[in-house]
């Protein structure tokens, strides 16, 4: 069995011990490679049941071998069921920070390469993230910042802006901000 990658020997062992469950590894190089598992189960009930003995079977027999921190540390396993899992149940899933960054997604077709480019693009690399030219952006993107007077000489006043120590003391500027806006609402 020394003959076998790593690669094989985890996938071989998830099959032995989860025989239920489809694994696909797959490895993105970005930077360096990151190391996603695509682990799609029968039912929610499999999947509640076993998710996390086979996180922590990635981890001793697969991230534990991964050769540097940034592999060991990059690592996504993606647990996929049919329907719609309990929102409880994804909470605690991609909420479990153990070893690695775990996702649920629901998704009924063949975990294929097509679906392992667009769920990394979506999930880890955002490759897909396109900007928007200037003149098709929403108007509250295009929209130029504009100072509040009434703050902006709060904090004129206050020191902030031209203090050269670069000490700020919150307290004071809420003084004068309390101030100010107690002073217009005299005035109206």
């Amino acid at each position: 069995m020394n003959n076998i990658s790593t690669e094989n020997r985890i996938k071989t062992l998830i099959i032995d011990l989860y025989p239920d469950v489809e694994v696909t590894l797959h490895i993105e190089t970005y930077i360096s490679k990151i190391h996603t598992f695509f682990v799609k189960f029968p039912s929610e009930a499999s999947l509640a049941k076993d998710w996390e003995n086979l996180s922590n079977s990635i981890a001793v027999y697969y991230q534990s071998q991964l050769p540097d921190e940034f592999e060991i540390w990059n690592l996504y396993l993606f647990y996929i069921t049919e329907s719609i899992c309990d929102k409880h149940l994804k909470y605690k899933i991609e909420n479990d920070t153990v070893s690695s960054r775990k996702i649920l997604l629901s998704y009924n077709g063949e975990v294929n390469n097509e679906f392992i480019a667009t769920t990394v693009e979506e999930h880890i690399t955002n490759k897909n993230l396109e900007l928007l030219p200037e003149e098709r952006r929403p108007n509250a993107q295009k929209t130029d910042f504009e100072r509040n007077p009434l703050l902006w000489e709060v904090i004129r006043q206050s020191g902030i802006i031209d203090d050269k120590k670069a000490i700020v003391k919150p307290s004071s500027v809420l003084e004068l901000l309390e101030q100010k806006i107690k002073d217009e609402i005299q005035k109206s």
